[in-house]
């Protein structure tokens, strides 16, 4: 009865509760003064939401992926009902993966914000850098996957989790920096300046390479 009358307050906020059923609410509220301050919680939270304004602050790029990946870890480490040693050790080690790809993450802003003049570089520099961000994630939740059977078996392998996990980042990072870096083909076009004898127009006659250095 309780869920179902905090669906009828959630409907009341949206606007979908008919007259009676929220002549019932209110009495239930009048009634059951914790559910009146529940009620009160949640009107404050959809008063605070309408009036906040449209345009989201930003946020640095890096900082953002990463809190919510290291959340992400931190849920499932809490789904699957890990011991607290092993969900220290992923923690840990998901910050240590954090300072490794940091300069890549750092490296993917730059590009983006020095293309935003030339829409074809932009829009090529866009879908890299989602591609680099997503193999990213996919390469770190394998190695979570594979971490996470390896502690649950034995807490005493803790240790070489954390040594192994930012070990395979490095690696990843050396790979893209001798010659698999996804951004190496377009950080020539991203701020480069333009040359007389190329085409404005062409962001392949940009020739830059700060984001291949970067990364």
């Amino acid at each position: 009865m309780t869920e179902q009358y905090n669906e009828m307050m959630q409907e009341r906020l949206d606007g979908n509760l008919d007259e009676q059923a929220e002549d019932e609410l209110l009495r239930h509220l009048q009634e059951e003064p914790g559910a009146a301050i529940h009620n009160a919680s949640l009107e404050a939270v959809h008063d605070m939401l309408v009036r906040a304004p449209l345009v989201r602050a930003p946020n640095r790029l890096a900082a953002t992926i990463m809190a919510r990946l290291a959340q992400a870890v931190q849920e499932q480490a809490a789904q699957q009902e890990l011991s607290e040693e092993v969900k220290q050790a992923l923690l840990l080690a998901t910050n240590l993966v954090i300072l490794q790809m940091t300069p890549v993450l750092l490296a993917s802003s730059y590009m983006v914000m020095n293309a935003q003049a030339r829409p074809q570089a932009l829009s090529k520099a866009v879908n890299r850098t989602v591609a680099l961000v997503v193999m990213m994630i996919d390469g770190m939740r394998v190695l979570f996957d594979r971490m996470e059977e390896l502690v649950d078996e034995d807490p005493a392998m803790a240790p070489v989790a954390l040594a192994l996990m930012p070990t395979v980042m490095q690696g990843i990072l050396d790979y893209m920096q001798n010659g698999g870096n996804p951004l190496a083909d377009i950080a020539q076009e991203v701020d480069s300046p333009d040359d007389d004898d190329d085409d404005p127009d062409d962001p392949d006659s940009y020739d830059y390479d700060r984001i291949g250095r970067l990364s």
